[in-house]
C-alpha cells in the first residue's frame, strides 16, 4: 500500500469510527464523500501471490482443529446418549425389583 491508500484507509477509518459513535455529527457529508472520491480514484496494484508453505501448514492446522472440535462434539454427545441409557436402564431396574417386590408381598 503506498503512502496515497494508507492515508485514504486511516481517514475513511476515522471518520467512519468517530461517526458511528456520533463524535462527529458536524462534519460536513463533502468532506467524507471527497475522502470517498479519493479512494475510488486510488489505483490499487494487486499481486497473484502463491501460497506459502506457511499457509499450507495453517490452512492444515486449522482444518484439523475443525476435525477435532466436530470430533469432540460427536463424542460428546455420544457420551450425554451413554449416560442417559445408564439412567433409563437404573430406573427399569428399580422400577423391576419395585414390581417383584409388591408381587411377592400379595
Amino acid at each position: 500500500m503506498n503512502k496515497k491508500q494508507k492515508l485514504v484507509s486511516t481517514t475513511l477509518s476515522t471518520v467512519t469510527a468517530l461517526s458511528s459513535v456520533g463524535a462527529i455529527s458536524s462534519l460536513p457529508n463533502t468532506v467524507i464523500k471527497n475522502v470517498q472520491a479519493l479512494d475510488e480514484n486510488t489505483v490499487e496494484t494487486t499481486q497473484q501471490v502463491q501460497p506459502t508453505v506457511r499457509t499450507d501448514l495453517e490452512k492444515e492446522v486449522e482444518d484439523k482443529n475443525s476435525t477435532v472440535i466436530s470430533n469432540g462434539a460427536a463424542l460428546q454427545g455420544a457420551e450425554y446418549q451413554k449416560n442417559s441409557s445408564e439412567e433409563a436402564l437404573n430406573n427399569a431396574k428399580t422400577n423391576k425389583k419395585e414390581n417383584d417386590e409388591k408381587l411377592t408381598t400379595c
